[in-house]
């Protein structure tokens, strides 16, 4: 709770800092990157096309077999597989390479995985479950007292990472996903992108009673900040030597190419190439000042040689809340929300879809607006570009940034309990006359001033007579 508290501190000072901060970054223009979980149903061969004209950085699950085109037509395009770092499916593929490495070196498998030392009741998505801990409970066998992760079927358990060997069989593993040939394909992955492996603990349940940790020093409570400050300790030792590891790419690699780590807690800048971030971003989603604590963890990660892939969610509406909003303007919304906050390093993804086989793939992660080059930032962010109170008596603040080709506005929800309906639209003045982005890639009429409701982004094209669309 402490860290915690002190770390919101750093971050709100900064916050005070960050217009002097970001004075020398944020120059490059805009970076996209790619989701791609689809599984056996991979891109067909215009898909593949699309994804290597337009993504620089794509996370992939198991298709594979899109690396061949895609690799050609952009040999610079950056391709993660795809590992939870912090449970494995028991019996599993890994798991199984796992446990015959420590066969081969005469290691008890159990130190893979963290156990329950004393007897748990634990809710699992509404299903309770009955672990007998090891140590200090009723299990006749470690393996009886595993922790158990997300599924309800007893098959994906927590890995250890505070054991030695444990650290150095899951280090060999992954260094495997980038060493072999994967199916199908004639590229080697580039990376890793270790999805569930963020600086605290989810997904472990609701613990009913037990729930003592037997590999933690003190026996902590899983979750508690004496667990997580361990768990994630034990993580940052894992993840620092398989950089290592990655650094000496050219002595073991067969493609003798970088190797990159990525995952998903800014919490691991210098550590981790790649952050990625998922869900929010979205002015409507993220309230008050988030989009400023966003703005100081990308400049930190940045400073840091971390980029920050943002996965931003595509908010159209939320339950408890009016307001609702086209998926057009949600592509305008979340990226006037990446312009305001973005360095040189951070990528975009409007997070539609995962599966390019989803109907409508192309239309649900790309618009129009997206082709629009608007250049570079001329500087840092405004804090203050326009503010005062709605017709619902919200308070709000409009941040802006100026761009060689755009002024950039965006106007978060100012707190959680916010709506963003009609009744929130305040009439905000330019100082100059604009034409308004469309999500199409088109402008629209010149203005001297837009309507802004509660959690709304604007681009803005200056108007000097006329304006003509890149093509």
């Amino acid at each position: 709770m402490v860290s915690n508290r002190l770390r919101l501190i750093q971050q709100l000072l900064c916050i005070f800092l960050l217009h002097e901060c970001l004075f020398n970054v944020g120059l490059a223009k805009k970076l996209d990157a790619l989701v791609h979980y689809s599984e056996f149903v991979c891109a067909t061969p215009q898909q593949e096309t699309t994804i290597a004209q337009r993504y620089e950085l794509i996370l992939d699950g198991s298709c594979s077999v899109d690396l061949n085109t895609i690799k050609a037509i952009n040999p610079n395009a950056i391709w993660f597989t795809y590992n939870s770092g912090t449970d494995n499916y028991a019996p599993g593929e890994e798991h199984n390479w796992l446990v015959s490495r420590c066969v081969q070196t005469g290691v008890d498998s159990e130190v893979l995985y963290q156990h329950y030392y004393n007897d748990t009741r634990v809710d699992i998505l509404g299903q309770v479950f009955f672990i007998p801990g090891w140590g200090g409970g009723s299990a006749t066998h470690p393996s009886q007292a595993r922790v158990l992760m997300y599924s309800s079927e007893r098959n994906r358990f927590l890995c250890n990472y505070s054991n030695t060997n444990a650290r150095q069989f899951y280090k060999e593993y992954n260094c495997r996903l980038v060493a072999q040939l994967p199916p199908s394909s004639n590229h080697y992955f580039d990376g890793v992108f270790f999805d569930n492996s963020a600086d605290q603990l989810y997904n472990y349940g609701g613990i009913l009673s037990g729930g003592a940790i037997a590999e933690h020093p003190t026996h902590a409570l899983i979750g508690s900040p004496e667990y997580q400050s361990w768990h994630w300790a034990n993580f940052r030792t894992f993840f620092s030597a398989l950089k290592d590891t990655f650094a000496l790419y050219q002595s073991w690699t067969p493609d003798r190419k970088p190797k990159y780590i990525s995952a998903g807690t800014p919490a691991g800048a210098g550590i981790f190439d790649v952050v990625v971030l998922e869900f929010v971003h979205s002015p409507i989603r993220s309230w008050g000042n988030i989009i400023d604590i966003a703005a100081n963890e990308d400049l930190q990660s940045y400073n840091q040689g971390t980029k920050i892939m943002y996965e931003a969610r595509l908010v159209q509406a939320m339950d408890g809340y009016l307001g609702n909003v086209s998926y057009g303007q949600s592509f305008i919304d979340n990226l006037a929300f990446y312009y305001i906050i973005k360095s040189d390093s951070s990528y975009i993804f409007m997070s539609g879809p995962y599966q390019v086989y989803a109907n409508g793939w192309d239309t649900l992660v790309w618009r129009g607006c997206m082709d629009f080059d608007i250049g570079e930032p001329l500087g840092p962010y405004n804090l203050n570009f326009y503010s005062g109170v709605d017709g619902r008596g919200y308070s709000f603040k409009v941040r802006s940034r100026q761009y060689q080709g755009a002024l950039v506005l965006c106007r978060p929800r100012g707190d959680w309990y916010q709506h963003f309906d009609d009744a929130t639209i305040v009439n905000v003045p330019l100082g100059g006359t604009y034409r308004p982005l469309n999500p199409n890639g088109t402008l629209g009429s010149p203005v001297a001033s837009i309507p802004m409701r509660n959690g709304q982004g604007a681009i803005l094209i200056p108007y000097s007579g006329s304006n003509t669309p890149p093509s």
